[in-house]
């Protein structure tokens, strides 16, 4: 659970908080995370309160948390990888996580755990074999049988031997990635749940690969997150001339406004390469199998830093209208 945060609080919980509060509330305009919590960030927190039955003190305490990072209202929409990559309450979890497993990958190389040791730069393809117990769960490498499922479709672009798994997933036990210091370099974990099916582990895959391939290995995470808001705001507007999008419903029955329609992060036209699409539109093309994408995913060299890559992270408002009948989502 982030710290308690009130009016003059700073730091990277008042960023969470200020995104999380984005995508609740999806009020216009957007709060702009720069972690420092002023007026506006007040305002809204009370916004929040008032409509949750919390006492509006417009201090975000465990209560106030507690709401902001339990999803169970939110649909359930994706017919292919559900990606909890977007969601703030994977954010907290994640950060919980990483200061986990941080504190495991120590003990283990100072008990000479080899498997644990500095990744190798040199783009290896054979994973470590040992595991250690995260979470209530297991951390271990990644399986041969899920690299026999990556090979064809990322080739040696990824360095297997910085990439793990859990069998804990997230909120409404959607899997997500994080990437996780260790060593002076990067590791990134997959969350994916006890039995992934495969199209999970290639679009999981692709967060690896994004982590892999920029500057700033931990970007995609926040990239995603930024993506998401913008479709809830862009929904949200859309509903001021259209009301009939706000009753929309999935395929399962349930509302999917204005978390995905009818602006998703995930939904994307095809017809571009990498660089045109945002976090989550990059993992869904390469997961729908979309050939220009996947072949410039093959392409890159492992460990490197990839130009449409970081073009594509910096795409922080991308997400596409699944009005348009083209639009893959």
């Amino acid at each position: 659970m982030p710290r308690t945060l009130s009016i003059g609080s700073t730091g990277s919980d008042v960023v969470l908080l200020q995104n999380t509060l984005n995508i609740k509330l999806a009020q216009i305009p957007l709060l702009k995370p720069d972690g420092i919590f002023g007026p506006k960030t007040l305002a809204r927190v009370k916004q929040f309160q008032r409509g949750n039955d919390l006492v509006v003190d417009g201090v975000a305490g465990p209560k106030t948390w507690s709401a902001l990072l339990n999803n169970s209202g939110q649909p359930d929409t994706r017919t292919g990888c559900d990606c909890g990559q977007h969601d703030q309450a994977n954010q907290g979890i994640g950060e919980l996580m990483k200061s986990q497993l941080v504190q495991l990958l120590e003990q283990a190389a100072a008990a000479g755990l080899g498997a644990f040791d500095s990744p190798d730069s040199g783009g290896g393809t054979t994973p470590p074999s040992a595991t250690l117990p995260v979470i209530g769960g297991t951390f271990k490498a990644i399986t041969a049988a899920q690299i026999a499922i990556a090979n064809p479709i990322y080739g040696s672009s990824l360095d297997y031997t910085r990439i793990f798994t859990t069998d804990k997933t997230g909120a409404q036990n959607r899997p997500f990635t994080i990437a996780v210091p260790h060593d002076g370099s990067f590791i990134q974990v997959m969350n994916l749940g006890p039995s992934p099916d495969n199209r999970t582990v290639i679009h999981e895959l692709m967060h690896c690969w994004q982590s892999q391939h920029s500057a700033t290995p931990a970007r995609f995470m926040a990239a995603a997150i930024s993506c998401q808001a913008s479709a809830v705001a862009k929904s949200t507007l859309a509903a001021v001339l259209d009301t009939s999008v706000t009753s929309h419903k999935d395929s399962r029955g349930n509302s999917d406004f204005p978390d995905q329609y009818p602006f998703s992060a995930y939904a994307y036209l095809p017809g571009s390469d990498l660089d045109a699409y945002g976090a989550e539109q990059a993992a869904n093309a390469v997961e729908s199998g979309d050939a220009t994408v996947r072949a410039t995913v093959k392409g890159a060299a492992a460990n490197s830093v990839n130009a449409k890559n970081e073009s594509s992270l910096k795409l922080l408002s991308a997400c596409g209208d699944r009005r348009n009948t083209s639009m893959v989502f």
